[in-house]
């Protein structure tokens, strides 16, 4: 009689044996697919992306008892995305993958998200002393972090003076005030511009020479106002006088004129020449103004160099409303805000619309009751025309610095974008040099022996005026930029080109010892 007891028990023994091959095999690759979700969340180099994936690959494996671990992958790896969290019910990870990815960001320099992460540990009461005071200093809250981080060599310096810098040698905030200390002439502004709310484990390396600060902030005098220059994308000079220079707004004047030169030039709308300007006209049923008679003006050029306001206000009815418009617009007279490093900038504002009739365009060609700017924007002008026409935003920031996670630079504002169209330049830096090199020109007060200037000058506002100036100058085949607004000083040919001079005079001396030896040129 066969035994088919023993043979059932072998059969089942072998399902059995099989199932297991399974099981293992199945636990092999959940763990291993569980291991290599995590090294890539903790990865330096891994995107929010490829954590994602690995993590919903791991969890398709259907290895259920490591599914509340996945589930709090996939929280950690949502924030570093930038989004919110969405799985509640989640297990802890290990202390030290936290501690890995907190350190990553610091390493970053993602001190938002560093923030989020830290929020959300917060809720789930984990707790990382180290991280959380490192926190409490982000946030600003540097009695909280002090028992951590007061005898750590990365901080110990800053809570010895009671004061962390925000922009280095510039500007600080002081640990029991809570307030904002500028440390350098004409810096003030800077108080109140930049935003209390901020990252105070973000410490900014800046652009700005002191001696340079000096220099502008005594060549301004008794005028408010501001004055500032740049080298290439960054701002090496960023003096203000009860004014912030990235916000506050006035009048153009005839700095204008370039906006309405350049657009002229690309658009095939200029006036015919030579144009005899003899005195006022009417336009639009009202009687329109030049400051002076210019007489026979042979080129834009000469017209740009003698600020003639009679060929910019012809110039702009040929344009129209809204290519002027446009063009103010490009030029970024449109009241939007960006950000540069922790400030807040615009460029300008357009207040009396151009489509009000003619004698308003005519007007608004030659920067009055329409363009309002702020001095930012004619440093920045200044800066494009010395870049070659592209569109160049200078900062004051160089680089940042996370304290004991490095040093990281910048990246710059400028954009590939052309300002000012490459046909328009010859003609504009013509016109801007003729103003100081010609009899007639605006600026030729303002010339200076061994500096290349070319200089737009202009005069607005209600008497006795304000004065406003743009340009650039050389210093050893080294193109600079700069924009001078002296609130109530008035004419800009007069008395704004009596401040620009001296102040030409030291830059030179001063820039000249801070070019390297390699970078002068020789003939």
């Amino acid at each position: 009689m066969r035994n088919f007891s023993v043979k059932r028990r072998n059969r089942v023994s072998g399902w059995l044996k099989g199932l297991m091959i399974i099981g293992i095999a199945w636990s092999l690759v959940g763990a291993g697919m569980y291991y290599r979700a995590g090294a890539t969340l903790k990865s330096r180099t891994s995107t929010p992306e490829a954590m994602l994936s690995h993590i919903r690959q791991a969890r398709y494996a259907g290895f259920f008892p490591l599914k509340h671990r996945l589930d709090e992958m996939e929280n950690v790896a949502v924030i570093l995305a930038g989004k919110k969290a969405i799985i509640s019910d989640s297990a802890h990870l290990t202390h030290g993958t936290y501690q890995a990815l907190l350190n990553n960001l610091l390493a970053a320099h993602r001190l938002d998200t560093f923030s989020t992460l830290m929020d959300y540990l917060n809720h789930r009461r984990l707790s990382l002393p180290r991280f959380q005071a490192m926190y409490d200093f982000d946030h600003g809250n540097f009695s909280k972090a002090a028992p951590f981080l007061k005898d750590d060599p990365d901080f110990k310096g800053y809570f010895a003076t009671r004061s962390v810098p925000v922009v280095e040698g510039i500007l600080d905030v002081d640990m029991e005030l809570g307030k904002f200390r500028a440390k350098l002439p004409g810096t003030s502004f800077l108080e109140k511009a930049v935003p209390l709310h901020r990252h105070f484990l973000a410490i900014y390396g800046s652009s700005l020479d002191p001696d340079i600060q000096k220099i502008l902030y005594q060549s301004m005098g008794k005028w408010n106002g501001a004055f500032l220059v740049s080298e290439n994308s960054h701002l090496i000079g960023l003096c203000a006088k009860n004014m912030n220079p990235f916000q506050d707004v006035f009048e153009a004047g005839s700095v204008i004129k370039v906006v309405t030169m350049a657009a002229a030039i690309k658009e095939g709308a200029t006036v015919d020449f030579p144009y005899n300007c003899k005195g006022p006209i009417r336009i639009g049923g009202h009687i329109f103004y030049d400051w002076k008679k210019h007489g026979k003006l042979k080129s834009m050029a000469n017209s740009l160099a003698s600020s003639c306001n009679l060929v910019f206000a012809e110039t702009a009815l040929k344009l129209g409303p809204e290519v002027e418009g446009r063009w103010l617009d490009r030029f970024g007279i449109n009241n939007r805000s960006f950000s540069l490093g922790e400030l807040s900038a615009r460029l300008g504002e357009q207040r009396t619309p151009l489509e009000e009739g003619d004698y308003a365009l005519a007007r608004g060609a030659i920067g009055l009751d329409t363009a309002y700017i702020t001095p930012y924007w004619l440093v920045r002008t200044a800066a494009s025309l010395a870049s070659d026409g592209r569109n160049v935003l200078p900062t004051p920031f160089t680089n940042e610095t996370v304290p004991g996670n490095g040093t990281l630079s910048l990246p710059s504002h400028s954009k590939a974008e052309f300002l000012f169209p490459e046909e328009a330049l010859p003609s504009i830096e013509e016109g801007m040099l003729k103003a100081v090199n010609w009899e007639e020109g605006t600026g030729k007060r303002a010339a200076v022996a061994g500096i290349k200037l070319m200089l737009k000058t202009g005069t607005a506002g209600k008497s006795p005026y304000n004065s406003v100036l743009m340009g650039t100058f050389e210093v050893n085949g080294h193109r600079y930029a700069f924009g001078l607004f002296l609130e109530k000083a008035g004419r800009a040919e007069y008395n704004g080109t009596a401040v620009l001079r001296p102040a030409l005079e030291k830059l030179r001396l001063r820039l000249m010892m801070l070019q390297k030896p390699e970078e002068v040129s020789h003939p």
